[in-house]
């Protein structure tokens, strides 16, 4: 059997150029980087190109995976719900562990388990001292989109809201993969409306959401932090706890080309405000956009 454990890009080419001795270079890159390391996914991703002629979509091959692998409705469902996460440790708080399982997949926690312990067998949960995650990556990110299609973005608000802190921010650090999920996007277009609204967005408390809340919706994010740090007085900004969050996430809008003149704005008033003493990080902040922009 082939099993889904990483390999080097030289064996993932050299599995796929045995079977697809008409790809082109670049159809090659191409499959090579959706298999993410894993030879299965290789192996399956030949099967699908020598069907199609091309592999459009990680999603295809992702199924097939799934139904070769033969995996029960049960199993799958609780795939769906690990894949939301980065890794869960379903002995480390067992109750919130039965909680999350129940709000998220309509399941009992011990079924839950015991389908990831099947799953485990099968090869597509990697266990790692009590930690459970869905693995290869395409796959998490495949189950990922199709529960959240599921889930009302009123659910996925709840579940933020009363979830311990590191099933959420275990949950917040996948959502850079599932930028294209429609619930995301609405379940953050409602909590910058009502709990992360005006002023709100800067405070600390909300800092484990803004790095995630930038990838999947930049322009809504920036916006609300730009009302927030750039359209108040500055002793409304000196009042403001600069971050860590704060200060990854104004990066990673300066990053993109629409967004980085708001985001400098905000980053030169934050630094206005700033002590002096000591290396602070929005001052380095600065002077990295401020390298950025000369250079044009």
């Amino acid at each position: 059997m082939v099993r889904p454990s990483k390999a080097d890009r030289a064996t993932i080419r050299g599995i796929l150029t045995t079977k697809l001795t008409k790809a082109k270079a670049d159809e090659l890159n191409y499959i090579a980087d959706l298999c993410d390391g894993f030879p299965r996914i290789a192996v399956f991703a030949t099967e699908s190109y020598e069907k199609k002629a091309i592999l459009k979509s990680v999603d295809d091959v992702a199924q097939q995976i799934m139904d070769s692998v033969g995996a029960d409705r049960e199993t799958v469902r609780a795939l769906e719900c690990l894949s939301l996460f980065d890794s869960l440790l379903p002995d480390e708080d067992p109750a919130a562990f039965d909680k999350l399982a129940e709000m998220l997949v309509h399941m009992k926690g011990e079924l839950m388990y015991e389908n990831l312990v099947i799953a485990t067998r099968q090869h597509l949960v990697e266990r790692n001292h009590g930690a459970m995650a869905v693995q290869p990556r395409p796959i998490a990110n495949f189950l990922a989109l199709r529960r959240l299609d599921y889930l009302r973005p009123s659910t996925l608000v709840a579940f933020l809201d009363r979830a311990p802190c590191h099933h959420r921010d275990a949950m917040l650090a996948r959502w850079r993969f599932l930028a294209r999920s429609r619930t995301l996007s609405e379940a953050i277009h409602t909590l910058l409306r009502t709990r992360f609204a005006g002023s709100n967005i800067v405070h600390p408390d909300v800092a484990p959401y803004l790095n995630a809340f930038v990838h999947v919706e930049p322009d809504r994010t920036g916006t609300s932090l730009y009302w927030a740090i750039a359209q108040v007085p500055l002793s409304d900004v000196e009042e403001i706890h600069v971050t860590e969050e704060l200060i990854d996430a104004l990066r990673l809008l300066a990053s993109r080309q629409k967004s980085f003149g708001p985001a400098a704005q905000m980053v030169l008033r934050l630094a206005a405000v700033a002590p002096l003493e000591g290396s602070q990080p929005i001052l380095q902040l600065l002077r990295q956009l401020f390298q950025v922009a000369l250079a044009g």
